[in-house]
This record gives C-alpha cells, sequence and structure tokens, in this order.
C-alpha cells in the first residue's frame, strides 16, 4: 500500500484544497477501488477478444494486471487481478489446467490466454473448470499483442480508481463540510452526480475480536461495493475512522428499501463468530447540500442500535417511528 502523507489539515483533489476530516493522509491500496470485470472488457473487445466460458465471473472485480506463465509464478498474485499467460512456461498442453487451477486458487477476476505456438488450444477440461468455477476465460490471437491490452485495462483501472477517490472525497466534503460548496458540488456535478438528486446515507460499524476491526472493514467496504454495483451505479462507498459510510444517489424510497434489506442479509452473513455489525440509514434529501443532516440520522441510529436502546431491524429513519425522540439530532 502507498501512502500520501499530508503535513497539513488539507488534501489536493481536483486541484482544490480539501480539508481532511479527522485522517493524517490518503491511503492508495488498489485492493480498495477495483473496476468490474465486463466494463473493463469493453475497453478491449475490439482486439479480437473472446469469452470462453464463466460468464457468471463477468461481475468481478479488477484490481490490476498480471502476467504469469508458471504455477510457481502464480504466488505473486494476491486476488482481484485479470492474469494474462502465453504459456511459455508450460511443458505439456495437460498443465493448462493446473496452471488456470493455481489462477483461481489466488482469487484472480480473470484469465486470459493468448493463443499461439505455446497453447493452439485450450484444452476442453479447463474451459468446463472456468464454467463451473464461474471464472471469466477469454482467448486472445496470437497477432493481437498483449502488452497493448495490459496498457489500455491499466489506464481504465487507474482512472477508475482516481474517478471513486475523487468521488468519495467530494462526499466526506458534503458530510463534514457542508457549508463550503465549492469542495463538492462542483465535482460531484464533474462525476455525474446531480445536485438535485435524492441521496440517503447510510453508516455502518464493524466490532471485531482480536485487533481485526481495520480489515474487516475494509474487507465489509469491499462486499458491499461489489453487492451494490450490480443494480446500482450511483453510490459511493468508503471508510472514515472507524465507519463504513455508504452514499446512495438518484434514488426513492421504493428503490432505497430493499437496498436496505439486502445491506442487512449481506451483513449478517459477513459477520464472523464474535463480530458485532451495527448500522443506520438516514432519510432521503432533496439535494446534495443536505447529504450532511442524513449521515448525521445514520450515525444517531446506529449509535443507539450499538448501545442496545433499539432492535437491529429498526434502521431507517422513516420507519423509526416514536423512536425518533430518541435521536438528539434535528
Amino acid at each position: 500500500m502507498a501512502k500520501i502523507m499530508c503535513q497539513t489539515p488539507f488534501f489536493i483533489i481536483g486541484g482544490l484544497f480539501e480539508p481532511a476530516y479527522k485522517m493524517k493522509y490518503l491511503e492508495f491500496d488498489r485492493r480498495r477501488e477495483a473496476m468490474e470485470l465486463a466494463e473493463l472488457i469493453k475497453k478491449v473487445e475490439h482486439m479480437d477478444i473472446t469469452l470462453l466460458a464463466g460468464e457468471e465471473g463477468l461481475s468481478n472485480a479488477v484490481t490490476w494486471v498480471h502476467m504469469a506463465e508458471t504455477i510457481e509464478s502464480s504466488d505473486f498474485l494476491d486476488g482481484g487481478q485479470l492474469v494474462f499467460t502465453t504459456g511459455i512456461g508450460l511443458s505439456s498442453k495437460e498443465d493448462i489446467l493446473g496452471l488456470i487451477e493455481a489462477f483461481y486458487e489466488k482469487n484472480v477476476s480473470g484469465v486470459i490466454i493468448n493463443t499461439g505456438p505455446f497453447i493452439e488450444e485450450v484444452p476442453g477440461e479447463a474451459v468446463n473448470f472456468c464454467e463451473r468455477k464461474g471464472l471469466p476465460l477469454f482467448v486472445v490471437p496470437w497477432k493481437v499483442h498483449l502488452a497493448e491490452i495490459m496498457r489500455i485495462c491499466c489506464f481504465a483501472i487507474t482512472k477508475d480508481e482516481q474517478r471513486m477517490m475523487e468521488t468519495s472525497a467530494a462526499f466526506k466534503n458534503a458530510v463534514f463540510f457542508p457549508k463550503q460548496e465549492e469542495l463538492y458540488v462542483v465535482p460531484l456535478s464533474q462525476q455525474q452526480f446531480r445536485i438535485n438528486w435524492k441521496y440517503s446515507v447510510t453508516v455502518m460499524k464493524l466490532k471485531s475480536p482480536g485487533g481485526r476491526t481495520d480489515e474487516r472493514l475494509e474487507a465489509l467496504r469491499t462486499r458491499m461495493e461489489k453487492m451494490i454495483r450490480h443494480h446500482n451505479k450511483k453510490f459511493a462507498a468508503f471508510i472514515n475512522e472507524t465507519e463504513l459510510i455508504i452514499v446512495f444517489a438518484n434514488v426513492d424510497e421504493e428503490e432505497l428499501l430493499p437496498e436496505i434489506k439486502e445491506i442487512q442479509n449481506s451483513a449478517g452473513q459477513f459477520a464472523q463468530k464474535g463480530e458485532k455489525i451495527t448500522m443506520g440509514v438516514g432519510r432521503l434529501t432533496g439535494s446534495v447540500r443536505c447529504i450532511y443532516k442524513s449521515y448525521r440520522q445514520a450515525k444517531a441510529i446506529e449509535r443507539l442500535q450499538r448501545r442496545g436502546k433499539i432492535s437491529k431491524d429498526k434502521v431507517y429513519y422513516t420507519n423509526l417511528g416514536m423512536y425518533r425522540l430518541f435521536m438528539g439530532i434535528e
């Protein structure tokens, strides 16, 4: 992980000095921001790339690209990569399946095989394996330069990371510095978030035994982002201090309620023994300028839930009824 140190209480994002809220640095970690594989492949579909198997996994998140030619080289994979191989390091055709199995064990997002002198054709058992496991398997003819595909993919992933970091930073400013509109109105508009859309903020906290809270909270963020991305592209999910903040944009209450239910169910499945996840959801706002109100409501609900004052099913502000009396907020 690379860290961008900041000695002053400001971040410079998009040409603006951005106040930092309880943070000493921005963390840049490729595991945190990830592009969907299907979206990435669209960037290179003109390069004669063909999907052989594993269509089910096209929603996988891609953190980066990697070249791996042997089972031993797969040890350098740490999950989420789109892996390229030519088969130059294989001694026989039968080794292809073993190589793909090694990639799968490392939780890669997909595999692209450059067919040619080393792998003339992908064996049927390898194709079947990828289909069963939902591991996207692509082939590209030898005449296509892998280096160019990798260059395009790296550029797309980097641009997507930049977009998500800027969006998260702008939403943080909207939450914590609502009066400084220049820090979030313009940046969010540039990322296609409309000022007068309806917004709702969800706050989640995770308590994990053994000092793993930070690690587990990041894993929870990744899980939530992947789940939400399937049916809602206009959102942001980021960590501030010890809480996970999710901002839903351009939604109405009929759309938001199923989202909340799905988040609750997914969080329940995610929690390990001894862990406790609490959450609160603020009501929909009429403008991006009122996001801070939804955040305060969500945070107050989460706090009440964490202290055992309300039941776990009471998470949405609008559905709290008389329990709103317990909330010391506007």
